[in-house]
């Protein structure tokens, strides 16, 4: 059952700028403190068309009791995995989403499911038409505070492009929970654009697994690298030719 994201699409520089263009406007609806719930529309809406997203959902983690709670789906058909559905998170795959702290892509839930027939959520999952889906732990600084699901009703929807950008989406959704909470809690919300501890790093210094917190434009005005985008060895060293040749002219580059 493969966990990893698929390397067999190449965005184009359309949907690159249309991506960062999703990652500004939800940045945005977060500095607004606009409700989570209205957030959570927004992503649906965008991940819909950009991602082929059939299904969005949100599960936060019950700190005392250590359960996945689901609090919100949004999804084109039927819902039977429903707002209170719970499930310990010891013991299932999830723990180690969370733990890794990376982004999952399941191809083929049916497949999944034959070897977990016990999984109480994917059978509920698969029921609603489910058939792949990529999740995104949501953690703010070293809080853990749920998931975020992507899911389609047909499998092998994602792949290796969409992780990175699904994980920027998820960073900025944990930041409006976590504001929201403190919110609640009568204390100053946190004000930082993303939870992520956030670096300024020269090109020489970058390395690949650090994730680009800016989007990245040659001299000729034309998208690199999307924010949000995931450095790999190839882009790393394509990003340092460029400078050495003078096709950038920045030198330095946030990332986290």
């Amino acid at each position: 059952m493969p966990f990893s994201p698929r390397k067999d699409r190449t965005m184009s520089t359309e949907t690159c700028v249309t991506r960062d263009q999703t990652i500004s406007s939800i940045t945005a609806l977060v500095a607004e403190e606009a409700p989570v719930e209205s957030i959570l529309d927004a992503i649906y809406e965008a991940t819909h068309h950009q991602m082929s997203v059939d299904r969005l959902g949100w599960a936060e983690i019950e700190p005392e009791t250590h359960y996945v709670v689901a609090r919100w789906a949004r999804s084109g058909d039927r819902t039977l995995l429903r707002r209170g559905f719970q499930a310990p998170i010891w013991g299932s795959s999830l723990y180690f989403v969370m733990k890794q702290r990376k982004p999952r892509v399941m191809d083929d839930l049916l497949k999944y499911l034959e070897h977990r027939p016990q999984s109480r959520s994917t059978r509920l999952i698969t029921a609603e038409g489910v058939r792949s889906s990529l999740t995104c732990p949501l953690i703010c600084g070293q809080s853990e505070l749920g998931f975020l699901f992507f899911s389609s009703f047909k499998a092998n929807t994602f792949s290796a492009d969409d992780a990175p950008f699904a994980m920027a989406i998820a960073n900025l959704l944990a930041l409006a929970i976590r504001n929201a909470s403190i919110e609640n809690q009568a204390e100053e919300p946190v004000v930082l654009p993303n939870c992520a501890k956030r670096h300024r790093l020269p090109i020489h210094e970058l390395e690949p697994g650090m994730i680009l917190n800016e989007s990245l434009k040659s001299n000729k005005d034309n998208l690199l690298l999307a924010s949000g985008h995931e450095l790999t060895a190839h882009s790393v060293e394509r990003l340092r030719e460029m400078h050495r040749d003078g096709e950038i002219e920045f030198a330095m580059v946030e990332v986290q």
